[in-house]
């Protein structure tokens, strides 16, 4: 490929700049390799998203450092909005926003948890890890005061919609937000030259995802297998497991699509609701006693734990966890 704005050595090159990390967490570090690439490429980087969507340009990115969002802008039609009210509009161009329902922005919300390079010959993506953000964070953060007009959440494709006026709706500035509500990898960053196809980003996001979780799991295994003689930080590792267990179960109900309302209380579902939801819909059985043990060990139970018991249920954790992957990739497409 000729043209070096659309190359896999443009994306190669800058991964370089900042001496080929694996992975990192620092918005603003972060926000330069974005803009970075979106200016070198001439804003013809593409940015696919697990629920398949996919854009082919981003005219901007921007990091509110306020509220710790990063937002992907692919239209901005500030400039046919004053046309039209100025009554200065062709008719073609009329046509032109009329294709995206007459909005003045569009851009995908995102509270950045982290971003992972993966190198496939030459083709480097980027893997966009995403944190919470609640239909609460949404109102306060991104719409505020301003009317919603419409808000779809897509639960399994990992995304929420918003579509709002931002001031006074006479002045026409309607935007439509696509917010990754969900703390997954939600989207890959990658260079035109030698693009695979869309499933292959989703399949991409959704193994990376399987893949953290198992190597969280294996960093408490290898922590284990030293001698631990403090009681709290023993207990501290089977709450380590207690959380993964619970994210590894809200993730599988996501993505199998077993309804739990995760967008309006993520924080607050709990393990026997998890567990009564998954045991009812798929061949799975999730004992009363793994709960119940990871229960005590996230309070203050007054119960005794030795490090074999906690070696024994991270065990049966790491076996369920297991039965849950197997079932998600014989249902991957």
């Amino acid at each position: 490929m000729n043209d070096y704005g659309l190359s896999e050595k443009l994306f190669l090159d800058v991964w370089e700049k900042y001496g080929c990390p694996t992975e990192l967490s620092d918005p603003k570090t972060i926000l330069e390799i974005f803009q970075e690439l979106i200016d070198k490429s001439h804003r013809n980087i593409v940015l696919d998203h697990y629920s398949r969507i996919n854009f082919d340009t981003i005219i901007r990115t921007e990091y509110d450092e306020q509220i710790g969002l990063f937002k992907f802008y692919w239209k901005d039609y500030d400039n046919l909005r004053k046309k039209y009210l100025n009554r200065e509009i062709t008719e073609h161009e009329c046509q032109t926003w009329a294709i995206f329902d007459f909005c003045t922005y569009a851009y995908m919300a995102i509270n950045i948890d982290k971003i992972k390079f993966v190198k496939s010959k030459d083709h480097l993506f980027i893997l966009i890890r995403s944190g919470v953000i609640s239909r609460k964070d949404m109102k306060r953060k991104i719409i505020e005061d301003n009317e919603t007009l419409e808000i779809e959440e897509c639960t399994k494709d990992l995304y929420s919609q918003y579509t709002f006026w931002l001031g006074d709706p006479k002045d026409m500035v309607k935007v439509d937000c696509i917010a990754n509500t969900l703390p997954y990898y939600v989207c890959v960053v990658q260079p035109k030259e030698n693009i695979p196809s869309v499933g292959v980003s989703k399949k991409l996001l959704l193994l990376q995802t399987l893949l953290e979780i198992n190597d969280r799991l294996e960093k408490v295994r290898v922590s284990l297998d030293k001698d631990i003689t403090d009681r709290d930080e023993l207990w501290s590792k089977g709450n380590i497991i207690r959380n993964i267990m619970e994210y590894a179960l809200k993730h599988f109900c996501v993505i199998m699509n077993i309804p739990i309302e995760i967008e309006q209380k993520y924080e607050y579902i709990d393990l026997g609701s998890l567990r009564k939801k998954i045991n009812n819909t798929f061949d799975i059985e999730i004992g009363t006693d793994i709960v119940i043990r990871a229960n005590e060990l996230s309070h203050d139970s007054g119960k005794k734990y030795t490090q074999s018991d906690i070696q024994s249920f991270l065990s049966d954790v790491m076996n369920l966890i297991q039965q849950l992957q197997l079932h998600i990739m014989k249902n991957l497409k």
